[in-house]
């Protein structure tokens, strides 16, 4: 299969204007590309197919992250130059309710080292990269940290325990913690809400911020 077009002209002349005048507002300007490094390859592979690759193919899995990552990168920089974003933010999802969709060793083998790739750039640029990952993926916060991570989304709560996260990573990394949809959204009164909303405050937030 053919990778896509990195230099076609005109991909990002829209979020181009738009971010031109977010700027002249004194806005922030976050761009997205949905789906990565993990969730992209199983879209390709099949998320079964995948998780057997990580031990039966592991020199082909890390060909296609190559792929993926080097076109991203070219998708980047371009997107720097001509958008001149503030953040920028992808998704993968890599936890279950419970634990990692993968064991930590595979993540570090399979996943961190694009990600530090990929962040790293962000940094070279100075651009804010961010995360969204539902799930339980307690056992890489550190990881994501060392990978150069700006921002982490949503910490999904009944999956993780609140409190030991923030005893842990308060103030090494911001949080856009997301409200709870699978219950308090969902089966909650509006006054369950704002308990909620008073609880990631006080749960997340620093004397010097940190809780987006």
């Amino acid at each position: 299969a053919e990778l896509p077009n990195t230099d076609a002209p005109g991909l990002f002349d829209e979020a181009k204007r738009i971010a031109d005048q977010a700027h002249a507002e004194g806005k922030y300007v976050l761009i997205h590309h949905w789906s990565l490094m993990y969730e992209l390859i199983w879209q390709f592979r099949g998320m079964q197919e995948l998780l057997i690759d990580y031990y039966e193919y592991p020199e082909e899995v890390h060909a296609l992250h190559r792929a993926v990552l080097d076109t991203e990168m070219k998708l980047l920089k371009r997107a720097f130059e001509e958008v001149k974003p503030d953040g920028y933010m992808i998704s993968d999802d890599l936890g279950t309710q419970t634990a990692l969709m993968m064991s930590p060793a595979m993540f570090r083998e399979f996943i961190k080292p694009y990600y530090v790739e990929l962040w790293g750039l962000c940094r070279e640029h100075d651009v804010d990269s961010w995360l969204h990952t539902c799930g339980n993926i307690s056992e890489i916060i550190g990881d994501l940290i060392e990978c150069g991570l700006s921002v982490l989304h949503p910490l999904q709560k009944g999956t993780m325990d609140w409190d030991a996260v923030a005893a842990q990573w308060k103030g090494k990394i911001a949080f856009l913690v997301g409200m709870d949809v699978q219950d308090t959204l969902i089966n909650g009164t509006p006054e369950d809400v704002r308990r909620e909303v008073r609880l990631i405050r006080d749960t997340f937030d620093t004397p010097r911020g940190g809780l987006l």
